[in-house]
């Protein structure tokens, strides 16, 4: 499968047929009408190839000077809104007025103790055990029927 070329290889190359060309005008009359058509839309092509490198360049230039405002800003805007919640407080919901997040007020849950915590494991560790357990029951139950129907078979 063949690559795309970029139009300004593909400009470079036209230019070269057109520099070549010129040199067997002479020699080939047929190749003047076509090498005049290829000399208008090189002239044509070159306008609007440096037209799109100068608008490249431009975006470019456009594109770091918005990183820099954007770095400043930010720098700027994390000042300020340090600067509010030192006034209003962290919790306040008054910084929502500068377009600030409140810290969220924290409410902690009170803290079990050791017999509680215990008594927790013990009970999450007696459910595991019925658990285990009934599933034995249902494999020997599985099993005893299995059992029972190969002892029917004749």
């Amino acid at each position: 499968m063949a690559t795309s070329r970029s139009f300004k290889a593909k400009l470079t190359e036209w230019q070269a047929l057109f520099n070549n060309a010129a040199l067997h005008l002479a020699d080939i009359p047929q190749l003047a009408t076509d090498h005049a058509a290829l000399g208008t839309l090189l002239a044509e092509a070159s306008t609007l190839q440096g037209d799109q490198d100068l608008a490249k360049a431009q975006l470019k230039k456009r594109n770091l000077q918005r990183t820099a405002i954007q770095k400043d800003a930010d720098v700027l805007r994390n000042r300020l809104a340090a600067t509010a919640k030192g006034a209003v407080g962290l919790t306040s919901a008054d910084l929502l007025q500068f377009g600030v997040k409140p810290r969220p007020v924290v409410i902690g849950r009170p803290r079990r103790s050791k017999a509680e915590v215990a008594e927790t494991l013990a009970r999450k560790a007696a459910r595991a055990q019925a658990q285990a357990a009934a599933a034995e029951a249902v494999k020997a139950a599985n099993r005893a029927k299995a059992e029972a129907a190969v002892k029917l078979v004749p």
